[in-house]
């Protein structure tokens, strides 16, 4: 099953895989920055890409 992701701020993407928050991905310019995390303010960096599913894998590797 895929994760699922939803656009919480015009920079911000909130990742869930299992019912759970898994994670955020931040978008930095042109980089996406994978946050993992079930609260964004104590989210930590697992990673960088430049894919936006890259940034998302990272998510649900490290869950």
């Amino acid at each position: 099953m895929s994760p699922a992701v939803t656009r919480i701020a015009p920079h911000l993407i909130e990742v869930v895989a299992g019912g759970e928050i898994v994670g955020y991905v931040e978008i930095a310019d042109t980089v996406f920055v994978a946050l993992a995390g079930g609260r964004y303010d104590r989210a930590v960096e697992v990673g960088q890409a430049l894919d936006f599913d890259d940034a998302v894998g990272a998510l649900v590797l490290a869950a």
